[in-house]
């Protein structure tokens, strides 16, 4: 098959070196996963499919998901016109299933990085396959989730959702390019059904494909809309339109992407639909976005002829076993080389000390038994401290402890590319490189070669993962760029009284390093507290009931300082640095307090010191048995910032917050963000679905960082905590999106939420690096606003209210200068000249005004439409005191047109057919009456739209497509709820228009 590339590529087979490894790192460039997915000559190979050891042995899974993925090839290399397809696969099975001889044995893979996970249904989503998704445009998903009754139940797989390879390419495209679903979620900001001037849309992408409501049809008496029982069922066979793959696997001569820079409507994108793609990526076609990618960006992987046979992917099968130790505990750590600095600077403002007792905690509370751990120093030269040595005892972390650096190793010069191939060095000769990592700690600007721009690649290359820790603003800026490319952590230290991250980068580490998932601590609370000689310091702990097993409360001290701690647990009891469960070590100044089974409820601890200094807390414990525990993840959109030029960065911090994998909502989240100049600045991401945000209540919560003081380095802390009687999470169905489209939308149950115990948790999004920021400069436009909506509308005066978000000056931040709303007689009008429209005038308003509140307001406008206007349509743009403007709004319609039905409705038709005379008595409107025909109903009806939301006022709204209008042949097909079902059940009442 040949596909039209419309869209400008170029066409050169070869590539650079540096494309070559940009294209290889891709998705490590991503703030939200790491991966070992790779793209090479238009293939794309170790694609990991990991089993949960919760799933019961079936090694029919892995049968089934080969089917799967060999069919996924073909569709995939279909759907990128002939740019990719899969090659090597490689399954995960856990430890729980027993061991085939043709199986391998798993190295670095876990279930936690697989690109695909098969798991437990999600309490969200059930059995619909879906794709954590939480950030932009442009931007990886997570994971694909795929449950075993969806991988067994053939029948029940492709009577909800398709063919599998199909669906797993709609699915990939979020893993991979970062695009969104094309079809209505059924709620409010994301309708199924939509208004194009006077004719009723289902939601899609192109907006040609043919088809028919089925489902329970008649109207939501508050919004008059379709219900989400209705159900817009395109045509599988009837079809020419050959995209979207983002909106319907289901119709057969769907094959690819839809995309803006067409004339064909079989391809072309609908940039008015109200869908999430459009919302998050402005309107452009999916397959647009796709080209973007770095995988296709300048040619990359241009097309090529292959057979199907050529592309069938190979798979290998590798069996997650347990290792022991000699002590027979469990292996549960990866490998880890410390990379610490001993030149001169660190000697300056106890750096060293902050030093040794953060690596002696990564030692003794943080790395899991079975680590091999080695440290290597650096000045002028580097050397080996401490060569990689196997923890598995106490005894075994008090040695290598001990051997840290002392204030006497320290001086010279700062070499850290000597120290990070010294280290590389170390891993390569345990034959630990695969899956290793360093951990880099330093305060300097390089002076010494090799620099870490110069050797970057070799340590890319050979798949090592770099965490780095920067002590000051002064420390080299190429350690975070290093740092974000290998899919590593980077940490920022501002050494300012109140920071604890240092202790930030340990709970980091934890997550990466750690390859048991029932070992990883969660880190409960993380705080500082300035103690004035003297005075006592008291404060409180909540322990909630899903945490609690081997907890560790650890109080971090000044060098010279000395503090009497005091640890009360809820029942009363109290825990003195005299008790056993108390161990004090003097020559780091630090204090542990280890419980086998901490008590639940409300700790609470005091301080007390002869002397004034800060002293950090961290509690960690391990979930308590049988419980789901909450957990929160937190990323910045780059570790670095460029603010020069017209179109400057725009940093996102996410926070994600969930209770298993069930989203928790309404939740107190905050980001304490250091500066190098200033105060340090809370920012309160939200979880609303207005910009940076995806969608409300999906526990993902984010916000710009627009508050810049400097060129330097900003730490970003993370703070959740519940709101008594409103944080809650979902126990059933919640919002869904990234999922694959069930053709009755029935497979999600109704919705139950729990609220949420008392709990509190913390982390850290990172360090950030910024460039380019100039005092005084006006950087950013305010936010574009994609929730304009109509919420009600007068025909006896001609007026339309209309309500959105206020953005802010810049972006979502502050308060912007003046509205520009402008209105025309048809969306195609506004969409291509929306500067020639009509201006909205203040004497045309009888509510609001045009002056923005505060952003993240809710804003409200009344406004009198043209005399003679029956349909009126609406965009908007904002503007800044310098006058900058924000993208245009989408688009929100209302109409005054009576919409006519061509043709007849069946009999067996349950839409309500109430007579127009008491529809428009209810409503107080007046309307020309006609007279329905046999061969013509003509409903009577005052419509009103948004692209976010339909409104329908007096009368009736029956669903009209577009080829009605345009007169086209359509051939329905016959009832598929006719066919012999055990599951899901699916109701068999039928809704048809017949022509």
């Amino acid at each position: 098959m040949v596909f039209p590339d419309r869209a400008p590529v170029l066409r050169s087979r070869t590539m650079s070196s540096l494309v070559q490894l940009i294209v290889l790192l891709y998705l490590q460039l991503s703030s939200t996963r790491s991966t070992l997915l790779t793209i090479n000559n238009n293939k794309y190979d170790n694609l990991v499919v990991a089993i949960h050891d919760s799933v019961p042995e079936n090694h029919t899974i892995i049968s089934e998901m080969k089917s799967i993925i060999t069919d996924a090839s073909w569709a995939l290399y279909m759907a990128t016109r002939r740019r990719s397809y899969i090659g090597g696969v490689t399954f995960l099975v856990p430890g729980t299933w027993s061991k085939q001889p043709a199986w391998g044995t798993a190295t670095d893979e876990t279930f936690e990085e697989a690109d695909i996970r098969i798991d437990q249904p999600s309490p969200v989503y059930g059995d619909n396959p879906y794709t954590e998704q939480p950030a932009g445009c442009r931007t990886p998903g997570k994971f694909i989730h795929l449950t075993p009754q969806y991988v067994l139940n053939t029948q029940y797989r492709q009577t909800n959702w398709g063919q599998g390879g199909r669906t797993l390419v709609h699915e990939f495209a979020h893993l991979r390019y970062g695009v969104f679903d094309e079809y209505g979620l059924g709620s409010a900001d994301f309708p199924d059904f939509y208004l194009d001037d006077d004719t009723l849309m289902p939601t899609g992408c192109t907006d040609s494909i043919k088809g028919q409501l089925q489902g329970n049809c008649r109207l939501d008496p508050s919004t008059q809309l379709p219900g989400k029982d209705c159900y817009f069922v395109s045509d599988v066979d009837g079809n020419t339109a050959r995209a979207s793959i983002m909106n319907d696997v289901f119709v057969k001569s769907v094959t690819t992407f839809c995309e803006s820079n067409t004339n064909d409507p079989d391809y072309l994108h609908n940039d008015l639909a109200p869908n999430l793609h459009n919302k998050m990526c402005g309107g452009k076609g999916t397959w647009d976005i796709i080209l973007e990618s770095p995988d296709f960006r300048g040619g990359a992987n241009p097309p090529v002829n292959k057979t199907e046979a050529e592309i069938k992917p190979t798979f290998n099968v590798l069996f997650n076993a347990k290792t022991t130790t000699h002590t027979g505990g469990e292996v549960c750590g990866r490998p880890v080389v410390l990379v610490l600095d001993v030149s001169g600077s660190m000697v300056s403002n106890d750096r060293y000390f902050k030093q040794s007792q953060t690596a002696d905690k990564l030692i003794r509370d943080i790395l899991p038994v079975g680590t091999k751990v080695g440290v290597v120093t650096f000045s002028s030269t580097a050397s080996t401290t401490i060569p990689l040595t196997l923890l598995s005892t106490t005894a075994d972390r008090d040695r290598v402890s001990k051997q840290l650096p002392s204030l006497y190793d320290y001086g010279g010069s700062t070499g850290i590319g000597n120290g990070l191939l010294l280290a590389k060095q170390m891993l390569q000769d345990a034959g630990a490189l695969k899956g290793g990592r360093i951990v880099l700690i330093t305060d300097g600007e390089e002076n010494v070669s090799p620099f870490v721009d110069g050797m970057k690649g070799e340590l890319l290359q050979a798949g090592v993962r770099v965490h780095a820790v920067a002590y000051s603003s002064a420390a080299a800026r190429d350690i975070g760029k290093l740092a974000n490319e290998s899919g590593g952590q980077y940490a920022y230290y501002s050494e300012g009284a109140a920071s604890t991250v240092l202790d930030s980068v340990i709970e980091t580490l934890m997550k990466d390093i750690s390859i048991c998932t029932n070992r990883v601590r969660i880190e409960i609370l993380r705080v500082a507290k300035f103690l004035t000689g003297g005075t006592t310091v008291e404060d409180s702990v909540i322990m909630d009931a899903t945490v609690g097993s081997d907890t560790i409360f650890v109080f971090t001290l000044p060098r010279s300082a000395s503090v009497t701690v005091t640890l009360t647990s809820p029942d009363g009891h109290k825990f003195s640095l005299a008790s056993r469960e108390c161990h004090v070590d003097h020559a780091l100044n630090i204090v542990r307090f280890n419980f086998q089974k901490a008590q639940t409820g409300v700790w609470r601890y005091s301080l007390l010191s002869p002397t004034s200094g800060t002293v950090t807390l961290v509690v960690k414990a391990l979930p308590a048995d049988h419980a789901q525990p909450y957990q929160i993840n937190s990323w910045l959109s780059s570790t670095g910032a460029d603010l020069s030029g017209a179109n400057p960065d725009k940093p996102i911090v996410y926070v994600s917050v969930r209770k298993g994998y069930s989203p928790v909502v309404d939740a107190d989240v905050t980001v304490i963000v250091e500066r190098p100049s200033g105060p340090p600045v809370t920012l309160k991401p939200k979880d609303d679905g207005t910009l940076p945000d995806n969608m409300a209540d999906d526990g993902v919560y984010s916000t710009y960082f627009t508050q810049f003081s400097g060129n330097q380095r900003y730490s970003l802390d993370v703070d959740v905590r519940t709101i008594a009687h409103k944080t809650r999470y979902f126990l059933q169905a919640g919002p869904a999106f990234g999922r694959a489209k069930s053709r009755y939308g029935n497979t999600t149950s109704h919705v139950t939420t729990v609220h949420a115990e008392n709990f509190t948790r913390t982390t850290s999004a990172g360090a950030m690096d910024v460039g380019g920021f100039e005092k005084g400069k006006d950087l950013y436009a305010p936010s574009r606003v994609t929730d304009l909506k109509i919420i009600s509308f007068n025909t006896r005066n001609n007026t339309v209210t209309l309500t959105w978000t206020a953005p802010g000056d810049d972006l979502n931040v502050g308060t912007a200068s003046r509205y520009e709303i402008r209105i025309a007689e048809t969306a195609a009008a506004l969409r291509k000249e929306f500067s020639s429209c009509k201006v909205v005038t203040p004497p045309m308003i009888t509510a609001g005004h045009l002056t923005p509140s505060p952003a993240n307001s809710r804003e409200e406008m009344t406004i009198k439409t043209p005399a003679g206007w029956t349909t009126v349509v609406f965009a908007m743009v904002t503007f800044d005191e310098v006058n900058h403007d924000s993208e245009k709004s989408n688009i929100a319609v209302a109409t005054f047109k009576q919409v006519t039905l061509p043709g007849q409705v069946t009999a067996d038709t349950t839409l309500p057919m109430q007579s127009t005379t008491s529809l428009l008595m209810q409503s107080a409107t007046s309307v020309p009456m006609q007279t329905n025909t046999p061969s013509s109903v003509v409903i009577g009806a005052i419509v009103g739209s948004t692209l976010g939301g339909v409104i329908v006022g007096a009368g009736v709204a029956v669903f009209i497509a577009k080829m009605f209008i345009k007169k086209k042949v359509v051939h329905l097909p016959s009832n598929p709820l006719d066919t012999e079902m055990t599951e899901p059940s699916v109701p068999h009442e039928k809704y048809f228009l017949k022509f």
